[in-house]
Order: C-alpha cells, then structure tokens, then sequence
C-alpha cells in the first residue's frame, strides 16, 4: 500500500504534529464515537479507555501506519496489522464499523488541531486511514472465512 504522491508530502509534513497530538485527539474522539453510536460500546474494555490504555493504542497504530506509508524503512508493522485484526474478530468488528470510526476519528483531528487541518490535510489523512481500514478489513476477512471453515 502506499499514499497517493500528493499526500504522502501532506503526511510527511504532518505526522509530527498528529503525533504529538494524538491522545488529546482521543480524548475528543471516543465520546463522539460512543455518543453517535453506541452500540460500538460493546467492543471497547472500558477498564482501558479508563486508563488511557485503548485510547494510546489507536493512536499509535494510525501513527506508525502512517510512519511507515511515509519511510519504508521503518519497522514491520504486520505483527501490529495481525494482532488488531485478530482481537477485532474475536469482538465481530464488522467492515461497516469501519466507515463511523474514521468519520469521528477525523472529526477528532478536525477539532483538536483547528484551522492546521485544511481540505488538503483532511484528504490526505483520510486515506492514511483507509488504507489503514482496508488492510485490516482485508486480514480480518481472511480470519472469518478460516473460523467458518474450520
């Protein structure tokens, strides 16, 4: 997978910030997830988001994606990509879900960090996360045809 070249500039210019900002964007983004859709409840430990633990989890997975969209030297990130998707079919994260996450994870960004986030940076992180979504889409439907098969 790799970032449109457009983008991939957008991101390299970007990720620092989103970095440093990302557990004040989790902060903003679990409630309006859960205030919009609740029935998403059922797939969070709430003993983590209590801690922080959850929260730090999403949004060092979307950074070290994005560090690795952007330098392919940076380290493998399919045990990460395997370990995800294994613990979202274990709780029947569907592919739909997919579509409400990124909806409120990038309104989160849009909120914390103001005005920084133009058209421009919106499009580019937007496919940072579909990309993201579509890999774990992908493993996670491999996983659920071996459970029906098996």
């Amino acid at each position: 997978m790799q970032l449109s070249e457009k983008n991939d500039a957008v991101v390299r210019a970007t990720v620092e910030v989103l970095a440093a900002h990302a557990d004040e964007v989790t902060r903003v983004f679990y409630p309006s997830l859960f205030e919009a859709a609740p029935e998403l409840l059922r797939m969070f430990n709430r003993a983590n988001q209590a801690i922080g633990e959850q929260p730090r989890a999403l949004a060092g997975a979307v950074v070290a994606f994005a560090a690795l969209l952007i330098n392919p030297d940076a380290p493998d990130f399919s045990p990460v990509m395997r370990r995800i998707a294994h613990k979202h079919v274990s709780l029947g994260v569907k592919p739909r879900e997919y579509a409400i996450v990124g909806h409120h994870l990038l309104g989160a960004v849009g909120e914390v960090l103001g005005d920084a986030v133009t058209p421009e940076v919106y499009i580019a992180w937007d496919e940072v996360y579909w990309l993201f979504a579509s890999m774990l889409i992908a493993e996670e439907a491999k996983l659920y045809a071996l459970a029906v098969i098996g």
